[in-house]
């Protein structure tokens, strides 16, 4: 698919001019945006690897050969040097807490390009990339035609005592995909719903290998360089079915905005719901160009969503291990807040506290009205989609199959 006639997906007025198309330098360099957190990584040169000597040696009287790891324990590589005696190490792309992400080319495959993703030298990210690599394979061997939309794994194998990872190299994620096209205003219903489709199809498909990823959001979902094949990636916090219970003592699994408030408030079951969730939330995100539910921490987060998806029933505050965080005994909510006078922090109790937004008028705001009425039956459809996958009973969300068969979905086929 041509990069250029995918992008007129971007545009909602038909009338509109399509982005060009990048200059064919620019394009292959844009596909290993994959894990960069901005949008230039510096390459480390001599100079960050030398020791106080000026030359490579970094250790007492040894070689570059015997120390290869930072003080965090991430590996730091040379430009040009061969991993495993095939991949071609020519930039990073970007750094986490489990792992560093390197660009690479596959010299056994036509100089392909790949990321390898480089756990970081400690037991407890050692066993969590081990997780992630079975996951990876599970979901890759399970998937021989590529059709479900998860990232594929290449290869993996150690390397100066790291576990690397080979994945499919992608041209960059959604939050810079809507940052680039939408120009904070979101991008076009058209490509909301072709994405939206893939990403369903992808969950079903984690869903069905007794998978939870439990890290949605759009920094976590990829497109190829015509922009029109979505991935999921990033699988290093997922969970295994049997695995859930495990979070019913901790609200902070999931990045904060994206989180479900099952998670907020401690109520079960944990379960694929809370990757539906978050799905929703990213589609808004994506159409809006602005963050669905915002909050400097959960107390906030669970206001945010409680003005858009009504009071949390007390069938589910009844079993909730930190509703008292967030509750009184009269299930009046529990607001902190910061006094506009003092700058004090203060809790203020809201009875009956729910409700106010309006997520049609929330979507249409990010379009010109002239637009919005043109497209409102398939924005009513959106939004219906939206909010069943935003119920906040999990146990009466949306699955990604149930989503598939939405009309809103089905317009795309």
């Amino acid at each position: 698919v041509d990069a250029g006639a995918a992008a007129a997906l971007f545009n909602e007025d038909d009338d509109a001019a399509a982005p060009p198309p990048a200059p064919a330098a620019a394009a292959a360099a844009a596909v290993f945006d994959m894990f960069a957190e901005g949008d230039d990584v510096p390459i480390p040169s001599k100079t960050l690897l030398a020791g106080a000597n000026g030359g490579l040696d970094r250790g007492e009287g040894g070689g570059l050969q015997d120390n290869w790891d930072d003080a965090e324990g991430y590996y730091t590589f040379r430009v040009n040097e061969v991993l495993n005696g095939r991949y071609r190490v020519v930039a990073a792309l970007g750094r986490g807490v489990f792992s560093s992400v390197l660009r690479a080319y596959d010299t056994a495959n036509s100089n392909r390009v790949v990321a390898v993703k480089v756990i970081r030298a400690h037991d407890i990210m050692y066993a969590s990339g081990q997780k992630e690599l079975q996951i990876l394979k599970e979901l890759t061997e399970s998937d021989p035609d590529d059709r479900k939309h998860c990232i594929r794994i290449v290869d993996h194998f150690e390397y100066r005592e790291h576990l690397c990872i080979v994945m499919e190299a992608m041209h960059l994620n959604l939050r810079k995909l809507v940052r680039k096209y939408g120009k904070g205003e979101g991008i076009s219903l058209k490509a909301v719903r072709s994405y939206a489709r893939q990403l369903f199809v992808a969950l079903r498909h984690v869903d069905k290998g007794g998978l939870v990823h439990a890290d949605l959001k759009p920094d976590n979902m990829v497109v190829n360089d015509g922009l029109n094949v979505l991935k999921i990636c990033d699988f290093g916090s997922a969970y295994r079915l049997h695995e859930l219970p495990e979070l019913d003592g901790t609200p902070y699994v999931v990045s904060r905005y994206y989180r479900a408030p099952e998670i907020v408030l401690g109520y079960g079951p944990k379960c694929a719901a809370m990757d539906i969730w978050a799905a929703a939330v990213s589609l808004a995100e994506m159409f809006t160009g602005k963050l669905l539910f915002t909050g400097r921490d959960n107390n906030a987060l669970l206001r945010s969503i409680m003005e858009l998806c009504g009071k949390v029933p007390k069938r589910l505050l009844s079993r909730s291990n930190f509703r008292d965080q967030h509750f009184d005994e009269s299930n009046s909510f529990l607001s902190l807040e910061t006094d506009r006078v003092t700058g004090a922090d203060v809790v203020r109790t809201y009875p009956n506290f729910g409700g106010g937004r309006d997520l049609l008028s929330e979507l249409a705001a990010s379009l010109k009205p002239a637009v919005a009425e043109r497209l409102k039956p398939q924005l009513v459809l959106f939004k219906d989609l939206l909010e069943k996958c935003l119920n906040l009973d999990p146990t009466r969300r949306f699955t990604a199959e149930q989503a598939l068969q939405h009309p809103f979905i089905k317009q795309s086929k």
